[in-house]
């Protein structure tokens, strides 16, 4: 069993800092992209064009960047984070800073901030795994809740901000998470560069993913149906903004929904590790879509503002 001494905690604290700014961006980039781009003129078609766009490039470029990191040297992973983090810090500001530009630029800029986002969660993700698989004691579940507390923060925030000051505020809190996040991962740069795939890891998990499909034909129905369950979950959030505004709210009551249902998450995330002991894994995206397909239905039901905040946090 693994003991957690000062060094230990330390890197737990790091670890966790580093996932609490990247979900402070996310949240705020995702939760309210809808509000953003028909704040700027477009339609509820257009927006589901632009996320359609952003997916399908995101889908492409998540496997590339992969296999470059397996391909790279020893720091690819953390180069191509710091890479990653840069990108989205500059793209913020520039966001910023284009009120009077074309709206063809800003849609741009925007679906840039989307794909790195996208591109990032599995890259932090690995650093907490790769980690353990070192040895490290990081405490991945404690990471994650705190990771969904800030994200119900900073959701919150957002909505009061866009309320009091309006759309153009919605890069701001992104832009300077980012902007510590990247400074973090400059201070652990030495520390980040030690996780890395080893050859015979990276030819294994090649070996695994080209075998997976075959030795587990089922797996195939089980990848469809999270495909459903991840469309449902997108839609809801992509036009959340247009969901709220038919209830009767706006951009705060936007905020305050996005922030009650990251709140809820937090228990599940920090005891993760103590409820999987107590049920099978098989059990868990079961109960998952049980909750999601509840989700949606009382989202579609409610008539109002109230209802729809009990139907987001499920």
């Amino acid at each position: 069993m693994l003991t957690c001494g000062r060094k230990c905690i330390l890197l737990n604290f790091q670890y966790t800092l580093l996932t609490m700014l990247y979900w402070s961006g996310y949240a705020v980039i995702f939760g309210y992209v809808s509000a953003y781009l028909s704040g700027k003129g477009l339609s509820n078609t257009m927006i589901g064009i632009v996320t359609a766009v952003v997916a399908i490039a995101s889908t492409i470029l998540q496997p590339l960047t992969a296999s470059m990191i397996e391909r790279g040297k020893k720091s690819a992973l953390r180069n191509t984070i710091m890479v990653e983090a840069l990108i989205f810090t500059v793209t913020d500001i520039l966001l910023l800073a284009v009120h009077a530009f074309p709206l063809a630029l800003i849609i741009l800029l925007y679906a840039i901030l989307l794909i790195v986002l996208q591109i990032m969660t599995p890259l932090l993700n690995a650093v907490g795994t790769i980690s353990m698989q070192l040895g490290l004691a990081i405490n991945y579940g404690l990471a994650r809740g705190f990771g969904s507390g800030t994200y119900s923060l900073t959701s919150f925030l957002a909505g009061k901000l866009t309320g009091r000051y309006g759309i153009d505020v919605i890069p701001v809190l992104p832009g300077i998470a980012f902007a510590l996040l990247l400074v973090l991962l400059i201070m652990n740069r030495e520390k980040l560069a030690g996780l890395s795939h080893a050859s015979a890891g990276a030819e294994k998990a090649t070996v695994a993913r080209t075998s997976l499909m075959k030795k587990y034909p089922s797996f195939f129905i089980v990848l469809i149906g999270a495909i459903c369950l991840h469309t449902a979950h997108m839609n809801l959030n992509t036009f959340g903004f247009q969901i709220v505004q038919n209830k009767g709210g706006g951009t705060e009551e936007l905020g305050l929904a996005i922030a009650i249902a990251s709140a809820s998450e937090v228990p599940m995330m920090m005891l993760f590790g103590l409820f999987r002991k107590r049920l099978k894994p098989v059990m868990w995206p079961f109960l998952a879509g049980i909750f999601y397909i509840i989700r949606t239905i009382g989202t579609m039901l409610t008539p109002g503002v109230a209802g729809f905040f009990k139907g987001y946090r499920t």
